[in-house]
Parts: structure tokens; C-alpha cells; sequence
């Protein structure tokens, strides 16, 4: 943050000889860049933020999307003098039927290493299920139609290309939401780290 007036909570005070108090995270699942974005605020450094002895060109943004794969293609160009590593970040923004936490949420992001002028393209494949939002009136996962706008960024605060991507209706079952592979993390191997959270 770039002032503690950013903060979720900048009011709370350090421990006292009274009882302690309760911390309430009101804030939801929008920490971190989401909650820049929902308020608006424009912090000291950026989430993706770096610094860098080159300089890198970010573009040829294109979005597709087949059966229900979403897939985001782009370029990033070394335009300096010295080899370099740049991560590109791809971030979605909802439509606000979408009910996000947040206006956007970073889906993606690839790192390439380049000599000086060389460029190099790079695919992401995005999991649909980061798309969408726990309807807790029919305790499933869906993904609101309409607009989308796919963002292609050096950091949150830097975007360097936009598309635009439709998207249809979708609902996951909880199995659903739980069992299937991200990316190459399939849930239901009880041997993986990641495997508890399907409780």
C-alpha cells in the first residue's frame, strides 16, 4: 500500500491492558491486488511489479475458446540491449452479473527468457472453474454469460493489450468443482499436497 488509508483495516490499534478485540475479515476473498482494484486504490508497488536491465514489449493478445477450454495466446518481445526474463500476466475482468469478488482476477501467467530482439509466443491453457462464483442458493459453481474482457499485463498496473471473450452459461457440480484436473493437478490423488482441500 502506497498509506496505511489503504489498508482493509487502518484503524486497529496495537494491544492494550483491556480485552482483546475480534478481528472481522470482512473483505472476503478480495485481498491483495482484488482489493486495490474493488477500491480503487493505486499502491506503492504493484502486484507483478519488477524491475528489469531490459525492456520487454507485450502483445499479440488473442482469446479463444473451444467446447469448454478457454485459451489465451500471446508475445513478448526483448526490446533491449540485454537477454532478460519477463512474465506475462494474463487477468480477466467480469461482467458485473458475474457477482466477483473482485472487477478482475489474474487467471494466468507464463515467464519467457529472451536474448536482446528475440521474441517468443506462449499459450495458456485457463481453467474454466477460475471463472466462477459459488451460487449458495443452489450450492453450485457457475460461470455468468456474457463479455469478458481477457488482459494482458507486465503487472496489475500495467496492462499492455485487452480482447474480448464471450462466454456461455456454466454450472459445476461440486464433484465436479473438486475432481477434475487443474492443470496437471488431478484432486483426487490422495497423495498430493493439494488433495486436503477437497474437504
Amino acid at each position: 500500500p502506497a498509506s496505511t488509508d489503504q489498508l482493509v483495516r487502518p484503524q486497529i490499534t496495537g494491544k492494550s491492558d483491556g480485552p482483546l478485540f475480534t478481528v472481522r475479515y470482512t473483505e472476503g476473498a478480495a485481498v491483495g491486488y482484488k482489493w486495490f482494484d474493488l477500491k480503487g486504490h493505486k499502491p506503492l508497488y504493484a502486484f507483478g511489479h519488477g524491475l528489469s536491465y531490459t525492456r520487454f514489449e507485450l502483445g499479440s493478445l488473442q482469446a479463444s475458446q473451444a467446447k469448454a477450454q478457454v485459451t489465451v495466446q500471446f508475445s513478448v518481445k526483448n526490446a533491449g540491449s540485454r537477454a532478460g526474463a519477463s512474465v506475462g500476466q494474463v487477468y480477466i475482468r467480469a461482467p458485473q452479473s458475474a457477482r466477483w469478488e473482485a472487477p478482475r482476477r489474474l487467471i494466468g501467467f507464463d515467464k519467457l527468457t529472451l536474448k536482446p530482439g528475440e521474441t517468443g509466443t506462449r499459450t495458456v491453457k485457463i481453467d474454466p472453474r477460475l471463472l466462477a462464483t459459488f451460487d449458495e442458493s443452489t450450492g453450485h459453481w457457475v460461470i455468468a454469460p456474457g463479455a469478458y474482457e481477457v488482459q494482458l499485463g507486465a503487472g496489475s498496473d500495467d496492462i499492455r493489450a485487452t480482447t474480448q471473450l464471450s462466454l456461455a452459461a456454466r454450472r459445476f457440480t461440486s464433484a465436479q468443482a473438486r475432481r477434475e484436473p487443474i492443470g496437471s493437478v488431478e484432486l483426487e490423488d490422495t497423495q498430493h499436497p493439494l488433495s486436503r482441500w477437497r474437504e
